[in-house]
């Protein structure tokens, strides 16, 4: 998956995810 990807997937995650009060969040290493 690309950084790009893991962005986009984090950002619908945390949305879907807040209305049950929960965080999402993601680490990968800055850009190469």
């Amino acid at each position: 998956m690309s950084k790009s990807a893991l962005n986009q997937a984090t950002r619908t995650m945390a949305i879907e995810l807040k209305r049950q009060g929960t965080h999402a969040i993601a680490l990968h290493p800055g850009t190469t």
